[in-house]
């Protein structure tokens, strides 16, 4: 049985060798991205408060009298996942890699839950992001809706 599946790793192992490589290349860009982004954010923030009608208004710092949504800790925050799960899709492909050099059936075994656990968490992140982005507060905040107060 072992043979079979040494058989399939050497028959596929070129491809997946490249598929390994461009996948550290690309989570290595997005982290650097994310990171560079995450810095910025650190530095600049944004708070919106939503009055009763429903309309949107954006502060530079926090309302003292109303409750607002700092956006700005909101978006560093999904940008810091960003960056924990783009690590954890470079270390998976690092291992695939180092398996597929090695032979070693059993780490590529091991890896694959890993590997599915990143790419749904990445996915409940992508979605969480959007909402943070396209709703009201992140709307105001990336200045796609035009109701502003103070300077943002």
């Amino acid at each position: 049985m072992e043979d079979f599946y040494l058989r399939q790793v050497d028959s596929q192992s070129s491809s997946k060798l490249t598929g390994g490589g461009c996948n550290l290349v690309l989570n290595g860009i997005l982290f650097y991205f994310l990171y560079a982004s995450h810095q910025s954010l650190n530095t600049n923030s944004c708070y919106a408060t939503q009055d009763s009608a429903g309309n949107w208004e954006a502060f530079a710092s926090a309302p003292a009298d109303v409750e607002s949504v700092d956006v700005g800790k909101a978006m560093s925050t999904w940008m810091l996942w960003g960056m924990i799960f783009t690590a954890g899709n470079f270390a998976a492909a690092l291992l695939q890699i180092v398996a597929l050099i090695t032979n070693m059936i059993g780490l590529l075994v091991a890896i694959l839950p890993l590997q599915c656990g990143f790419a749904l968490g990445s996915f409940a992140w992508l979605i969480w992001g959007m909402f943070v982005r396209y709703d009201g507060a992140g709307s105001i905040c990336s200045q796609d809706l035009l109701s502003y107060a103070g300077s943002v």
